[in-house]
């Protein structure tokens, strides 16, 4: 019992010091949709930029969320479609720059906002 106690402590700690970067701004929906109304929608992903990478944190397991980020010019410089269990975090390396990030998924909705990597 006191070992799963620690270790559940050990990895909340660890999340916190991996998404200790500066956060996202998102706007947008997320809700559920669809024939399956009405569902408790999971936690959107949170988003932060640490350094030269994009950290995108999943608070509740998600599946086929499509990741898309997108440069000044407009060009894509990185588009997948996602899936992660809680706790979760996908990690982007990107140059330094002004880019869009755009999380959609077709059950909850799109959050989109804008940063930059220095």
């Amino acid at each position: 019992m006191k070992k799963s106690v620690l270790i559940t402590l050990g990895i909340s700690i660890l999340s916190v010091i991996v998404v200790s970067g500066n956060p996202i701004p998102t706007q947008g929906t997320w809700y559920p949709n669809g024939p399956r109304t009405p569902v408790q929608a999971p936690e959107p992903p949170s988003a932060y930029v640490k350094g030269g990478e994009v950290l995108i944190c999943f608070e509740d397991a998600l599946t086929d969320l499509a990741v898309t980020i997108t440069c000044a010019s407009g060009s894509v410089v990185f588009q997948d479609a996602v899936s992660g269990n809680s706790g979760y975090t996908l990690i982007i390396p990107l140059p330094s720059g002004s880019y869009t990030l755009t999380m959609e998924h077709k059950a909850y909705g799109m959050l989109a906002g804008e940063f930059l990597v220095e």
